[in-house]
Order: C-alpha cells, then sequence, then structure tokens
C-alpha cells in the first residue's frame, strides 16, 4: 500500500510460509484485526479488518484531511492505526489471510452481513468451477438490503443443470442460512480490470439491471 511505503509482512521464513497466508509483519510493524462496527481488537482466527502501526505509515493524504481521517483512526488507548480496509484474520504465529474486502460486503434487509470471499470460497471447492464472482443483488421484496448472486464459470465437463444441484447443495451444507446465494448465474468468463483483476463493479452493475426485470 502506499499509506505503509510498500509493505508491512513477507513470507521470508519457511516456518511462516503457511498456505493461504501473506506472512508476518516486518520488524517495528504491528498488525491487528479490529470489528469494522466497534473497534473492538479481535483475537486470534476471528475476522475482521487489518490495521497497522510502525514508523512507516503515512502521516496523511496531502490537502485532504477528510480521506485522511477515513484511513487513520484512533482506538483504544489513544492509538493511532492506519486502516486497510482488507478483511481478514491472524492465526497463533502471527501469520496473516486476507479474505476479501470490507467494501464487498453484502449487507440484507435483515442486517445480517455477508462476505462475497466466504461464499466464493466454497463454490470454487465444486471441481466443475473454474472461477467465480459474488455480489450484492438488490433485495426486490424489500426497501433496502442485498442478496448475494453468484456469478460462475463452469469448464467443459459439466452441464449447468448438474452444475446447479451441486452447488446449491453445497452451499447449503457449509454455508450459513443468510449467506445462500439467491442464484448461480453461468457465465462463459468473468470481466476484468486492466491490471487482471476479476471486475466486480461490472457485475454489480450486471446484478442491478437483472433486479429490475
Amino acid at each position: 500500500m502506499t499509506e505503509i511505503c510498500a509493505a508491512v509482512c513477507a513470507t521470508a521464513q519457511k516456518d511462516y510460509n503457511k498456505v493461504g497466508c501473506i506472512g508476518i509483519p516486518f520488524t517495528h510493524s504491528v498488525v491487528a484485526v479490529f470489528n469494522p462496527d466497534t473497534g473492538e481488537e479481535l483475537g486470534y482466527n476471528q475476522e475482521g479488518e487489518i490495521c497497522m502501526q510502525g514508523p512507516h505509515i503515512m502521516l496523511g493524504y496531502y490537502g485532504n484531511p477528510n480521506e485522511t481521517q477515513q484511513m487513520l483512526k484512533k482506538h483504544t488507548g489513544n492509538q493511532l492505526w492506519l486502516h486497510s480496509g482488507d478483511l481478514g484474520s491472524i492465526d497463533e504465529d502471527g501469520c496473516i489471510y486476507i479474505k476479501g474486502r470490507l467494501k464487498r460486503m453484502i449487507i440484507r434487509s435483515d442486517g445480517f452481513k455477508v462476505f462475497p470471499s466466504v461464499i466464493e470460497t466454497v463454490i470454487l471447492k465444486n471441481p466443475y468451477v473454474s472461477a467465480c464472482c459474488t455480489v450484492g443483488m438488490r433485495d426486490k421484496s424489500n426497501s433496502q438490503g442485498q442478496l448475494p448472486l453468484a456469478f460462475v464459470v463452469l469448464n467443459e465437463q459439466c452441464d449447468k443443470t448438474t452444475a446447479k444441484e451441486e452447488l446449491l447443495d453445497l452451499c447449503k451444507t457449509e454455508l450459513p442460512e443468510y449467506a445462500q446465494p439467491v442464484d448461480f448465474v453461468f457465465v462463459d468468463s468473468l470481466p476484468l480490470t486492466p491490471i487482471g483483476k476479476i471486475d466486480y463493479r461490472a457485475l454489480e452493475k450486471q446484478a442491478e439491471e437483472m433486479s429490475k426485470k
């Protein structure tokens, strides 16, 4: 991140190069996970927003105090933390895991919060799925709130009817009721940004158009 003058962690040693983790903090870097709603620091293996401290943290955005206040916040003990906007966790060995972006969080009409990355991890367990992306779709039965909608790319070894049945069973088994996708949309490919990442914003627009029908 530009706000931390480069990087805050790395997988420099074999013992800390676990599958799925992005490493451990550098010397003089402090990384912690906080509840995004209450600001409470969370324990090991609990998911929340990844925040950082250290001498390499920015002082602020030049000429933009409002944006600075969104990124730099004081928590308990009057300590200043840089908020990354990333959802993740830290295990007992200090290994950091990123699960997704807080901005992609789906808030249902009943107040439940759904993180797309959790649904995507489950869907990708199906051997017939080559890629997927989950976005929020407007809940037409309520005045506010969204429901998760999954865009899925299948390989050539499975037809859509079989795939949908398997994905429904898989999600019912491994996801809580509030995180169940409202539907699966099978596509030939997922849109990408200029740097090669899945363009979830384009899929959000597509989901919005679908909700109007």
